[in-house]
């Protein structure tokens, strides 16, 4: 494990009900994280230095838990090592950080993949299940919401900067984007609206966004960290020709359809997305396979974010795979200049 905070916490419990994976180290640049964490993991080897627990441990796998604008550098540093990776989300908060990240693990033979856990929650794989099975019919509108509170003490640390947190889009709406764009083949053009309202905070607290996906669908995503009392973290609205589905806090609140009385699904692993994920890692590593979630695949939500906020400055839609090319172009651009 690198980076020893919350989230850290939530992956290592997993591994209870993950069979074929173990914990065997833990690092963190806090002393006392990395420490604490080990003690309370039952890890005896703890490290400040990343690079020196993979070069000391050599594990299998480095699960990658730092903040959000600092996985990427750990990555590197793992693929180099020839240690495999698990990103928890999102991926990373810049394109060429995205880059690096997908270049190293493919340059160094090594796999990615990212957790993105709420994918498995039950409400979005009946959800999944609605649109392959075709009962919603083509769907037409897909819309997203995720309004939550964060308080002042939240916004302390490294949350709420731009150059680790990125903003809500990234931070607390990021799942919600990746199964959005998960279930209408991806996101292809957005128009964004963003702004910091409430907290005194470098990134956005409040953002709308009008989206039209890769299968033809329009839609919104709207999030906000400055928002209370709402009943669910996040909730989708999906609307075809057939029939709607509306699904929040891993059930399906709402559906209909004129081909089916009722959705016939049953979630086939309740366990969680986190054990699911770490136990389908360590099988991936030994089969020599993909997991189920890749970091090629995961980086798609994160490039549409990227977009998003480029979008917000400069005040008009932007197609997300043109804005990538665009920053890929750019970069080049300034590395010939310094040569």
């Amino acid at each position: 494990m690198v980076g020893c905070g919350n989230i850290a916490g939530y992956v290592a419990d997993s591994f209870v009900g993950a069979e074929g994976a173990t914990l065997v180290g833990a690092s963190d640049v806090v002393e006392a994280n990395a420490r604490e964490f080990a003690a309370e993991y039952g890890v005896d080897d703890w490290h400040t230095d990343h690079e020196a627990m993979f070069a000391e441990r050599a594990p299998d796998v480095a699960i990658v838990a730092t903040p959000n604008g600092a996985h990427a550098d750990v990555v590197v540093d793992a693929a180099r090592a020839g240690v495999h990776v698990l990103c928890q989300k999102p991926l990373e908060i810049r394109v060429e950080a995205l880059d690096r990240m997908v270049d190293a693990c493919d340059d160094h033979d090594v796999t990615f993949g990212a957790l993105m856990n709420s994918r498995f929650r039950a409400d979005a794989q009946a959800a999944r299940y609605a649109v392959e099975s075709g009962v919603l019919g083509d769907v037409l509108l897909a819309n997203g919401i995720c309004p939550v509170w964060r308080s002042a003490e939240y916004f302390r640390g490294w949350h709420g900067t731009v150059d680790l947190d990125g903003g809500v889009l990234f931070s607390q709406a990021i799942h919600l984007v990746d199964r959005l764009a998960w279930l209408n083949d991806g996101i292809e053009r957005v128009f964004a609206d963003l702004d910091t309202a409430v907290h005194d905070i470098e990134v956005e607290d409040v953002a709308s966004v009008q989206v039209r996906y890769g299968n033809g669908a329009r839609g919104t995503i709207t999030a906000s960290t400055a928002t209370r009392n709402y009943p669910h973290y996040d909730r989708l609205d999906l609307h075809g020709e057939a029939g709607h589905l509306v699904a929040g806090s891993g059930e399906v609140l709402s559906f209909d359809s004129d081909d089916a009385d009722e959705l016939d699904f049953e979630n086939p692993d309740d366990r969680g997305g986190f054990t699911i994920q770490v136990e389908d890692m360590a099988e991936a590593v030994r089969e020599g396979r993909e997991p189920l979630v890749t970091g090629r695949e995961a980086r798609h939500p994160c490039d549409a974010v990227a977009a998003m906020h480029a979008s917000n400055e400069r005040g008009e839609p932007v197609v997300v795979d043109e804005y990538v090319t665009e920053v890929r172009k750019t970069i080049r651009g300034g590395e010939a200049g310094a040569r």
